[in-house]
């Protein structure tokens, strides 16, 4: 309807619910222009003439009759809407927007002008979702009533857990606000699947273990096992390696139900592999035998490690082998123990005068070993060991030096040397501690773990006898081996990295080598033992008398080979050095000082060569030059001639030299070459200097006593490098601790 005239229009085209297709007012009614409006709503045809104008004075005064409508809308709901009753031109009237838009609230406007009816809802608001709102959903095989649980506006998205509603199912259920109810999906929720986990098994034995469960080991596919599945073959050794037999493992709801009474505990053999930790090494437990699992026996300490003594308690539970060594005692060191020190290019030797207790220590300056370096560390003994640990030492920056950390990796290998005729312990022992013996371990070590020799440092050598790891009760003594005992043999070590842009990733690739060499058959541990008896026979070469035993275990070495026994776990730590520092790069400024430098180069080059021309052209003459070495010797000759033309009137240097002594240098150079070459000198520190150890010649002795209560010091005498010889000093510098 448009104005007071009546007429039914056809859709010309399909459309679907909120499009429209428009219409002129005039085929309508020809007093009016514009265009009205057939608007698809919920599969209703509507027709709206609020877009139609009057375009005559017939309707002018035009009246709104009941058929006449306007469109409504707010966002993307809409309706149309007609007055309830005949509205006359010019008048207007309201009603609520809930009935013109359900599910909002405020007042819609509308009005009569000239037969064209207008509606406005922009004071209609959409109702929110209080917090009592609810609705019913439905998870799983259950209905459960959701609330808002907050005040939340239309439109407004959130989401909750399905397990909030039933713990059984995973996923979320996605709701949201829609004129004031709540409309919510719930086909994302799914029965739960099981993750992987670890639990608590009882066996039939009523042995108890922690196992882990997973997809992968129950034979399911994917990361987390589907609901519903079971596998009644499953590999008991799948859930964990001490087991043997088959499980039954199912997936229901998220939880595993798990049967282990097809399973047994399995023993320990000489392929199980355990660390213990005694004292502060970490080593691996000396085991060959076969238990089964629960068992619990001995083991005499000093299998384990030399210096200890007691009886440690070995217990086999699910193939696995561990150890307690509360029953272990450490031995004291002994008076003479010797510890090496090594602060930055400097290595030392310090001694202890009195036994120390294992685990006591004493506090040292690191300046008393090496002048540029402060700082505190400490000499500690633990079984018959005594070290020094310098990681606490730092050097003293100098004008033009810079600090430089270097990783340092300290640990230990011991092997079984074949029998060797005539040797004990004492004798072995004292060979081991020699220069020689020290170096030839350095250099096997360097060439089976890839290292420089100077890189390498012999911190201490242990000779023992071997007790035997044979498991006994827990009460039984330690047995060592036969009347002939074999002797074994622990060499600590220190190696420093080589600086590089990633240090780290060097020294973890000497801890995987290290490793290595305490595992049979490996390239490491082939090439340790193929050294070290050409190594030692070197050594024994150097003093054939004192080291005569060295030389026979040379002997055996090289014909029967060694064992190794072990490897101790490695330490890493940071010590620091002094380095040339790099200069600053000054950009362009640097350019500039160049080129002035260089063009004033020139000039004096220039000048220079004039005044030499100017010279000759004068002198017609060129006089004899004598270096300064040239005129030395031949005043020691004594046929040297002046040094210059004594017709120009220069004086000669011969005046006032002493007759009998020849030749004087001037006093300048004199106190140069006299500072230079003294004992004491002090030179600069190298360049990240390569240590030799201490087994160079030349040693010297120094002694260590307290200079103030509380802290002991070290007075050394130590005799420093001559002028440009940036070796270390090693073994050069010695002490004892009071």
């Amino acid at each position: 309807a448009v104005g007071s005239n009546s007429k039914a229009i056809q859709l010309q085209t399909e459309r679907a619910h909120g499009e429209y297709e428009t219409f002129p007012c005039a085929s309508v009614s020809p007093s009016f222009s514009g265009d009205g409006r057939l608007v698809c709503l919920k599969g209703v045809l509507l027709a709206e003439t609020s877009g139609c104008r009057c375009s005559s004075s017939s309707c002018n005064a035009a009246a709104c009759p009941l058929s006449t409508s306007s469109l409504v809308s707010r966002g993307s709901y809409m309706n149309v809407v007609s007055p309830e009753t005949e509205i006359q031109s010019g008048e207007s009237q309201t009603f609520d927007c809930d009935q013109a838009l359900p599910g909002h609230s405020g007042q819609v406007s509308a009005t009569c002008r000239s037969g064209v009816y207008r509606a406005d809802a922009i004071m209609c608001q959409p109702l929110p979702c209080l917090a009592a709102s609810n609705t019913t959903i439905q998870v799983g095989y259950q209905s459960f009533v959701m609330n808002a649980t907050v005040r939340r506006e239309s439109g407004q998205k959130w989401q909750r857990a399905c397990a909030d509603f039933d713990p059984r199912y995973e996923g979320t259920v996605s709701s949201m606000c829609v004129l004031g109810d709540i409309v919510a999906n719930t086909t994302l929720c799914v029965p739960k699947l099981c993750d992987n986990e670890e639990r608590s098994v009882s066996l039939t034995d009523s042995s108890s273990l922690n196992v882990r469960i997973s997809a992968a080991a129950i034979g399911a596919v994917g990361s987390r096992t589907p609901n519903f599945f079971h596998n009644a073959s499953t590999n008991c050794s799948a859930l964990d390696f001490g087991l043997l037999g088959t499980a039954s493992v199912g997936c229901r709801y998220g939880d595993f139900s798990v049967d282990v009474s097809g399973c047994s505990a399995r023993g320990c053999g000489p392929a199980t592999k355990g660390k213990t930790v005694i004292g502060s090494k970490e080593i691996p437990i000396p085991y060959d035998a076969n238990l089964t699992s629960g068992t619990v026996m001995g083991m005499p300490c000093a299998a384990i490690m030399p210096g200890w003594t007691g009886t440690s308690r070995l217990q086999c539970a699910f193939a696995r082998i561990t150890t307690d060594n509360s029953g272990c005692s450490p031995a004291v060191c002994l008076t003479g123990a010797k510890a090496t020190v090594v602060i930055g290019s400097v290595v030392s030797e310090v001694e202890v005068s009195e036994t120390m207790d294992s685990f006591e220590y004493q506090v040292m300056n690191c300046s008393d070993f090496h002048a540029s370096y402060r700082g505190q560390f400490r000499v500690t003994c633990e079984a018959q060991i005594l070290s020094a640990n310098t990681s606490g030492c730092s050097p003293v920056v100098q004008e033009g030096k810079e600090v430089q950390a270097v990783k340092t990796v300290e640990s230990a290998v011991a092997f079984a040397l074949p029998q060797v005729e005539g040797a004990t312990k004492e004798t072995m022992q004292a060979a081991m501690q020699s220069p020689a013996t020290k170096r030839a371990y350095a250099k096997t070590l360097a060439s089976s773990l890839g290292m420089a020799l100077d890189e390498v440092v012999v911190t201490s050598i242990l000779v023992y006898e071997a007790v035997s790891a044979v498991l006994t009760a827990l009460d039984a003594p330690s047995r060592r081996l036969a009347a002939a005992p074999q002797l074994e043999v622990s060499v600590n070590f220190q190696l420093r990295v080589s600086p590089s842009t990633d240090q780290d990733e060097d020294a973890s690739s000497l801890v995987e080598r290290i490793g290595s060499l305490g595992n049979s058959g490996s390239a490491e541990q082939q090439a340790f033992a193929t050294a070290l008896g050409p190594n030692l026979k070197e050594a024994a070469a150097a003093s054939p008398e004192s080291l005569a035993v060295l030389a026979k275990a040379a002997e055996v070495v090289v014909a029967e080979g060694i064992v190794v026994k072990r490897t101790e776990t490695p330490r890493v730590f940071t010590t620091y050095v002094t380095v040339e520092a790099q200069p600053a790069d000054d950009g362009g400024d640097s350019l500039v000082v160049n080129i002035i430098a260089a063009a004033l180069g020139i000039i004096c080059a220039l000048v220079c060569g004039y005044l030499a021309l100017r010279q000759i052209w004068l002198k017609q003459d060129v006089n004899q030059v004598q270096t300064y070495s040239e005129r030395c010797a031949a005043e020691q000759r004594g046929d040297a001639e002046d040094f210059f033309d004594e017709e120009a009137g220069s004086p000669s240097p011969r005046a006032g030299r002493p007759d009998q002594e020849g030749f004087s240098p001037p006093p300048a150079i004199q106190n140069v070459v006299n500072h230079s070459g003294a004992p004491g000198a002090i030179n600069d520190i190298p360049d990240l200097p390569a240590l030799q150890n201490f087994w160079e010649e030349n040693q010297h002795d120094a002694q260590v006593r307290n200079r103030s209560a509380g802290l002991p010091q070290l007075e050394e005498e130590q005799q420093r490098p001559a002028s440009g010889d940036s070796r270390p000093r090693t073994g050069n510098s010695a002490g004892t601790l009071r």
